[in-house]
């Protein structure tokens, strides 16, 4: 009898897996990453995942599109050209994000695709473009760095963005593999 309850209480805790799944509609990853604990993962459905505002990350977690995903698992983002709102935006102190397998489409709408303020995050075949229309702030690019270090890009994109495609600002540290970044508005990485 012994056995067969420890046998049942380790089939119990191997069944249950963290995370959270989102299909394709509106305004619906922020409420995921809300309700997230600290260091789970949300997987992104393919299909097109629009957003009117940003996605503020306020904790570890990791958001990521279906093995595939670059391909197939899309974040439009659909403010007006006027707001200067982040598609997505990991927040100071927020460290050890992981962002994988989606393609973050800026739709030539205002305010940069992603902004971090922390430091050892991980980007895994992420692919941003269309980013930056945005004179006020400065913060015109595809992929912003403020204060942020030790994070890494593995084959990530950043194409046609206003202004740069990678930008860094007081950051070091940083490690690009096999990344591109072409037909930016100026630099590819600055």
């Amino acid at each position: 009898m012994r056995y067969g309850l420890a046998l049942a209480l380790a089939v119990c805790c191997c069944a249950y897996v963290r995370g959270a799944t989102v299909n394709p509609g509106a305004n619906l990853i922020q409420g995921a990453v809300a309700n997230a604990a600290v260091g789970e993962t949300i997987t992104l459905n393919p299909g097109v995942h629009i957003i009117t505002g940003g996605i503020n990350i306020n904790k570890q977690v990791i958001l990521k599109g279906t093995a595939g995903g670059v391909n197939n698992t899309f974040i439009d983002k659909h403010n007006t050209t006027s707001q200067d709102v982040a598609a997505i935006f990991i927040g100071e102190g927020v460290n050890g994000v992981r962002l994988e397998n989606f393609t973050l489409r800026g739709r030539n709408v205002g305010g940069p695709g992603i902004v971090v303020l922390s430091n050892s995050n991980v980007f895994t075949d992420v692919r941003v473009f269309n980013c930056g229309v945005d004179n006020s702030t400065g913060r015109r690019s595809n992929i912003v760095f403020d204060g942020s270090h030790l994070n890494t890009f593995n084959r990530c994109w950043s194409n046609n963005s206003t202004w740069v495609g990678f930008s860094q600002w007081a950051s070091s540290d940083n490690v690009f593999n096999s990344c591109v970044a072409d037909n930016n508005g100026a630099e590819g990485l600055t």
